[in-house]
């Protein structure tokens, strides 16, 4: 099928001279002009905005046949397409922008086109310059360049001194087109969790190529090393920084982080990330959860400076039409990656004793529910407020109580602490935090500090009444009795005996 005329693609004078004419037709019962090379002995007349002689090399007496690139009016080194049509130097040059398609090549040697351009053609290398303007015709215009001679026509445009490493970077040039399959950005994203501690591990990055870079994010976790345990007793928020544009770049590769041992001090869920990198990461419960994973994604695996598959086109009207690289695309890619264990959240709630005087003993009770694994450990620790304390503090300076023993959790149920002996030095306000870990001491749940429900008020003995002061009994008054005069008593008289009657 005849090749159909690009509307961009200039022609030539359909009339020219009779003298002209039949230089024309001597030079085409030998060879085919070249374009540029060879077609450009007709000369039109300089214009201001005119392509020049770029890079590479002319032949001598004949300095418009040229071999190499012309400089476009705005400096843009640029490569002549077409076989057999005159040069574009002298002519008013217009840049006609960037073209998908032109004098009806395919996608592929628009690609091997857009390549050649992108890698070698922004030159000021003379043999560079030539060997590019040599592939260029090559896949453009392959069957008229051959025609007309092919490399060793062109060839004697150039010093013999330079022809050989010309022809071999030609050689090379068209391998690395033919070669180039567009580039499609892709990752490996791997999660790797610590068999002793579930709760950190790392996140691996391989991308391809090398070059490429991205976002990762974290769902159930945050970069960096956090001391979990530490964090859940002071009450600190374990779920991490948000993921916002502010901390998006919070870690940025460097040369270091490519070695295994890197370690990462941010924890944020996101972080920029490179090639052969290996984050560190800690996994976070979130809020109210039953059950939980770690996953990481990204959707912006980006590749920048890909080689177009357009060409940035220059017209001279009855003049060869000139191509140059377009600027280079960017390919955007994306990747997931999971830890396929499921964590089961147990539920935590937990009730104080609400006061007790100084002296006594008191105790924390602990609720679970949803517990995922026999063999939990629960431990209970109080922390004395200080006097001036504005706000809950949980630290190991105000600590008085922790578990010497914990509970073994194998169910659901309800769970007391230990009885903590109080003293005088314990008056005031004690807040309690349990905290209900694996076997391996890897927190699942912990309470929060100044939690309403883990509040004691120890308070002051009360001050026994004083004592009743002893007063000495009075001793009894000794009154001597006073004396009774005896009564006298009349004596009796005395009967005399009755004597018997004698009767007679």
């Amino acid at each position: 099928m005849p090749r159909q005329p690009d509307p961009i693609a200039p022609r030539p004078d359909p009339q020219p001279p009779a003298r002209a004419r039949r230089t024309i037709r001597t030079l085409l019962a030998t060879v085919v002009v070249l374009a540029c090379a060879l077609g450009g002995a007709l000369a039109v007349p300089h214009a201001a905005a005119a392509a020049e002689i770029g890079p590479g090399y002319q032949q001598a007496g004949k300095p418009l046949n040229h071999l190499g690139g012309y400089r476009t009016p705005n400096g843009t080194i640029a490569y002549c397409i077409e076989a057999g049509l005159p040069s574009p130097v002298g002519g008013a040059t217009t840049d006609r922008g960037v073209r998908d398609r032109i004098n009806g090549l395919g996608p592929v040697k628009m690609q091997r086109l857009g390549v050649v351009l992108a890698r070698h053609g922004a030159t000021t290398d003379n043999r560079t310059a030539a060997a590019v303007a040599m592939t260029v015709w090559s896949i453009a215009d392959a069957k008229r360049y051959a025609a007309a001679g092919g490399d060793s026509r062109a060839l004697r445009r150039a010093p013999e001194s330079q022809r050989a490493r010309i022809a071999a970077l030609a050689k090379k040039f068209r391998a690395e087109a033919a070669a180039y399959t567009p580039v499609t950005p892709r990752a490996e994203l791997r999660l790797t969790i610590d068999e002793h501690d579930e709760r950190r591990g790392f996140l691996e990055v391989e991308l391809d190529p090398a070059s490429a870079s991205a976002t990762v994010e974290l769902e159930g976790a945050v970069f960096g090393e956090m001391d979990i345990e530490s964090e859940a007793e002071s009450g600190n928020d374990l779920e991490g920084p948000s993921a916002t544009a502010d901390n998006a770049d919070d870690h940025t590769s460097d040369p270091a982080s490519t070695d295994p041992a890197t370690t990462s001090t941010t924890t944020s869920p996101r972080a920029r990330v490179s090639d052969g990198d290996r984050l560190p990461i800690t996994a976070i419960a979130p809020d109210d959860a039953e059950s939980w994973s770690v996953s990481a994604s990204s959707d912006d695996i980006t590749v920048t400076g890909i080689p177009s598959s357009s060409v940035r086109v220059f017209a001279t009207p009855r003049a060869q039409t000139l191509v140059a690289a377009a600027p280079p695309t960017t390919a955007v890619a994306s990747a997931t990656a999971a830890d396929a264990r499921d964590r089961r959240v147990p539920l935590l709630s937990t009730l104080a004793q609400p006061t007790a005087v100084a002296g006594s003993t008191v105790r924390d009770v602990a609720t679970l529910a949803g517990v995922p694994v026999a063999g939990l450990r629960l431990t209970f620790a109080g922390y004395l407020q200080p006097a001036d304390a504005t706000e809950p503090v949980c630290t190991d300076e105000t600590v008085v109580y922790r578990s010497t023993e914990p509970a073994i959790v194998d169910s659901d149920g309800e769970f007391p602490s230990e009885d903590f002996a109080t003293t005088a030095d314990h008056v005031g306000t004690i807040f309690w935090i349990a905290t209900a870990s694996t076997a391996d001491g890897v927190p699942l749940a912990v309470g929060a500090c100044g939690d309403p429900a883990e509040i004691t008020t120890i308070a002051a003995p009360p001050t026994p009444p004083a004592p009743p002061v002893e007063t000495p009994p009075t001793p009894p008054t000794q009154t001597p009795p006073t004396p009774t005069p005896p009564t006298a008593t009349p004596p009796t008289p005395s009967t005399p005996p009755r004597l018997p009657v004698v009767s007679g």
